[in-house]
């Protein structure tokens, strides 16, 4: 007979006890297949020999079904069948494998799951139904199963179908079995018998003369997962009871989900869950709701209780999420920084032609008077965006012109250093527009041009579009205050220690736009005032 393939249905099917969508691997109720041998009808069925057909093989029979009209029959004669289900030597991942059986009044009925594929390597576990109290096979019991090594006693059904499933968790090397929707035990997958851990083959197998069962409905799948992960290393310390996983899949309890130390300061946990379905967590450092980490809002859903929830919608594939800080929206190395705008106002200033810097130890080199520009919002104000350390303290200052000459001053003022400027990087992104040199916020200097007296300034040339030269009539000539406002009172140039030789004093009004100005020259006891004309 030439082999047929049955199909692989990958698809999304409900499994009885998770109720959850998963990756189906093989689907196979038997209706696809004639009536007679099985192996040669599929690729997912062989014999222990490899030998397809014959005595060897499982019989495709419409004695029994639980479904449709066939099933597969085991039985001691004129066999004995061995037949192999290939599950594709998985070694990582759960997985989620069932069948429905049907075990005749008064016989028995055995299976094994393989470690390898290939038959006889090593097995994992051994399940014996129908034995007497010393868990020998006794036809006359049909009732009594036992899982062994370790041994678990088991009850069933007799003659009539009920389920087998077994949840194989290879990463965590442990097997549930639940026979008829009940629990019947949790094991160490390996310890069975000599494997290692691996799943390879399911092995139906007549134990004894006396064994003769019925097998249907076979489905292997591997449920969606959400691989979560969560960095402690900006934590102070670890609980002794380890991290752990509260949310929606496991009715919020602090303190039964551990999750698995990495080792290298990263903690993870595997959910399993359903394509659509909507997870609520949260990381606990401990197992007290005392310990729990502080969702931030950007990244959070509102709880109900004043606080936040991660959140995570399933896909339809497994996948892992990318790791997080406790109590973070982001990597612990992200978490640690943070952009925050700086913005000075130049209202009482003249601005140079090369417009303004900001210059501190959050500079790489630090304090580069004009490696970081700041941008011209168009109202007498400057900003840039820097990303700097939470927590770190900074000293820093602007700089007009991009020299250390046209540095601001801030020597003696409650928001200085020394000279510079001091900020402690918190929460705050965007700092407040401070006045140049000034603690504060601009005042702008609306000067009444019409109380500035004029009085004994020469100023030659004038009309001037770059330089000019004041002629002083002071009895002291030095230590003179410069200032120059424009046509509407604004101050737009002041100048202190200023000198003038033999009583005159250079001036530059190269960066001044065409306007009519009024200079006023003092040295505390005497003042001198004149209009001057910029054209350009």
């Amino acid at each position: 007979m030439s082999k047929t393939l049955q199909k692989f249905f990958v698809l999304l099917t409900i499994l009885c006890t998770t109720a959850g969508i998963a990756q189906t691997l093989i689907m196979d109720d038997l209706e696809a297949y004639d009536l007679g041998d099985l192996s040669p009808q599929s690729e997912h069925w062989t014999t222990w020999s490899g030998a397809e057909g014959g005595a060897e093989d499982g019989i495709v029979t419409d004695e029994q079904a639980n479904s449709g009209t066939k099933s597969m029959l085991i039985d001691a004669g004129p066999g004995p069948q061995d037949v192999l289900l290939l599950l594709g030597n998985q070694t990582e991942g759960t997985f989620h494998l069932s069948w429905y059986m049907y075990v005749d009044a008064g016989r028995t009925a055995y299976w094994n799951i393989q470690d390898q594929e290939t038959p006889g390597v090593a097995w994992n576990m051994d399940v014996f139904l129908g034995v007497d109290n010393t868990g020998a096979l006794s036809p006359g019991n049909g009732y009594v199963g036992q899982l062994q090594m370790p041994i678990a006693d088991i009850t069933y059904p007799e003659a009539t179908w009920f389920l087998v499933e077994q949840i194989i968790d290879l990463d965590n090397d442990e097997l549930t079995l639940n026979i008829d929707g009940a629990l019947a035990t949790t094991i160490p997958f390996s310890a069975a018998t000599n494997g290692q851990g691996n799943l390879g083959a399911v092995d139906f197998y007549p134990i004894d003369a006396n064994n003769r069962y019925f097998v249907d409905d076979i489905t292997f799948s591997q449920p969606i997962t959400v691989t979560v992960t969560v960095d402690m290393s900006n934590e102070e310390s670890i609980s002794e009871e380890g991290v752990h996983i509260a949310g929606s899949f496991q009715d919020w309890d602090p303190s039964t989900t551990a999750m698995t130390d990495n080792g290298d300061g990263t903690w993870s946990y595997i959910i399993n869950g359903e394509t659509g379905q909507e997870i609520q967590y949260k990381f606990i450092n401990g197992i007290e709701w005392a310990d729990e980490e502080s969702v931030p809002e950007d990244c959070g859903i509102d709880n109900g209780v004043g606080g936040f929830n991660r959140v995570y919608t399933i896909g339809e594939e497994s996948t892992t999420l990318e790791t997080i800080c406790f109590s973070e929206c982001t990597d612990c190395a992200t978490a640690l920084i943070t952009d925050v705008i700086f913005t000075v106002d130049m209202t009482n200033e003249a601005v140079e032609s090369d417009g303004m810097f900001i210059a501190g130890e959050f500079q790489d080199p630090q304090w580069s008077p004009n490696a970081t520009p700041m941008t011209d919002n168009g109202d007498n104000t400057y900003s840039v965006s820097l990303t700097v350390m939470k927590g770190q303290t900074y000293e820093y200052k602007f700089v007009n012109g991009g020299t250390w000459g046209g540095a601001e001053h801030l020597e003696g003022t409650e928001c200085g250093v020394g000279d510079n400027r001091v900020i402690t990087i918190g929460d705050e992104t965007m700092l407040g527009a401070v006045c140049f040199s000034s603690c504060d916020t601009c005042e702008v200097i609306d000067t009444d041009l019409s109380l500035i007296e004029l009085s004994n300034l020469n100023i030659a040339p004038n009309p001037t579009n770059d330089f000019t030269v004041l002629t002083l009539d002071f009895e002291q000539l030095n230590s003179l205050q410069v200032q120059i406002y424009n046509s509407v009172g604004q101050l737009v140039v002041d100048q202190n220690n200023q000198a003038a030789v033999n009583g005159q004093l250079s001036l530059n009004v190269t960066d001044l736009p065409s306007d009519l100005y009024f200079v006023q020259v003092s040295n505390g006891k005497e003042t001198a005032s004149s209009r001057l004309v910029v054209i350009k």
